[in-house]
């Protein structure tokens, strides 16, 4: 523990950025902020997880049965298949199997590797969707 704690405090900053699928719920939140968000709206990624996968309705049917009374209640395992599911949609396979990487590691350039990826995959779903819906 005394690796991660230090007597002399760093100058550090941390501005959160409301995901506009957040803007859609009822919770309290600060005001938006337009500069943050320009550029955060840049990211090609930004733009696919904005948006909402599905309404209030289909969670609640999903986790309806699920005690959320306190921590560590529900079904870890079938609650992130749930929202990976609902997240990320059947196509994409769920791993079931972990492969215990130490992914703290050249984490950056591991980010870069994912984010690239990703890009690659979602641009490849949005082209068969629109070659499905024109056909």
């Amino acid at each position: 523990m005394a690796d991660v704690i230090s007597k002399k405090a760093r100058s550090w900053d941390f501005q959160a950025i409301v995901p506009d699928i957040l803007r859609t719920t009822q919770l309290p939140q600060p005001r938006a902020q337009t500069a943050k968000k320009a550029k955060a709206t840049s990211d090609p990624l930004w733009a696919f997880y904005a948006k909402p996968r599905h309404n209030a309705q289909f969670w609640d049917v999903q986790i309806r049965d699920f005690n959320f009374a306190g921590e560590d209640k529900p079904d870890e395992g079938r609650y992130n298949l749930i929202l990976w599911k609902g997240l990320m949609g059947d196509r994409v396979p769920y791993r079931n199997i972990r492969d215990a990487r130490d992914l703290r590691r050249n984490r950056q350039s591991l980010l870069k590797q994912w984010r690239h990826e990703r890009i690659l995959q979602l641009s490849s779903n949005l082209l068969q969707v629109s070659q499905m819906a024109t056909n």
